[in-house]
């Protein structure tokens, strides 16, 4: 709801397309959590988004881009030993000053694609 993502939201993304179909109320589990849960449905589960990218590499990518919360995506990845630098995500369409949660599919799926094709030019 607030535009951000999630290593979750992201993979769940990476297979197939997530349709919100209802809430269930927390009233209706025991114990009872502090927040609702949603149903979802997701669609057209597959392998299809990734192409020639291997997933375990987009996977490596992405959990490091999230190691850290607050930091910049580019300060994880390089702390993570991703060679990557301001060029990688200018081509990407990527803020150097982005965090991960910023980011969607298609960023992360051109982003890995950068780093994994391309060594890194300091």
């Amino acid at each position: 709801r607030d535009g951000k993502e999630s290593v979750l939201s992201i993979s769940v993304k990476a297979y197939g397309e997530p349709k919100y179909l209802k809430t269930v109320g927390k009233e209706l589990f025991s114990p009872k959590p502090k927040v609702d849960s949603a149903v979802i449905l997701i669609d057209d589960i597959s392998k299809k988004r990734f192409g020639k990218l291997d997933e375990g590499f987009f996977f490596k990518v992405l959990k490091a881009g999230f190691s850290h919360k607050r930091k910049f995506l580019l300060n994880n990845l390089k702390e993570r030993g991703f060679k990557t630098n301001e060029r990688f995500f200018e081509k990407a369409g990527i803020n150097q000053k982005a965090r991960a949660e910023d980011l969607s599919l298609k960023n992360w799926l051109v982003l890995a694609r950068e780093i994994k094709n391309k060594p890194a030019v300091f």
